[in-house]
């Protein structure tokens, strides 16, 4: 089970882990299509998603899951959020390595995985 907050990917799915209101555990979000109004990277059509609740995801998911600075960078420019926290980037450099500013100076890459 995963206990620390941050992205991570398994099997090609996209998961947003983050603390309950109380701070005793972490729950899982998965990425999912929806209606929207963002642009891909190449701008050629409308990209739709949103992070939605996903009952046991936590428990599959393991350290090793957890985001590279390469997957962080890929997240960035395709979805235009912070692999971090998932707020929306506006500044060209953050969406390019994919993490804001305020996210950014509290990231440290070891060995290329995410720790935050």
């Amino acid at each position: 089970m995963i206990t620390e907050s941050g992205m991570y990917q398994r099997d090609g799915i996209i998961f947003k882990v983050q603390q309950n209101r109380e701070k005793t555990r972490c729950y899982a979000k998965r990425l999912q299509p929806i209606n929207g109004q963002r642009l891909s990277e190449d701008g050629t059509e409308v990209v739709h998603f949103e992070f939605v609740y996903e009952r046991g995801a936590v428990w599959a998911l393991s350290p090793e899951d957890r985001m590279t600075e390469e997957a962080a960078k890929t997240f960035g420019l395709k979805y235009g959020m912070c692999c971090v926290c998932a707020a929306p980037l506006s500044d060209a450099k953050s969406v390019a390595r994919g993490i804001g500013p305020s996210c950014a100076k509290r990231i440290v890459w070891n060995t290329g995985v995410f720790n935050g």
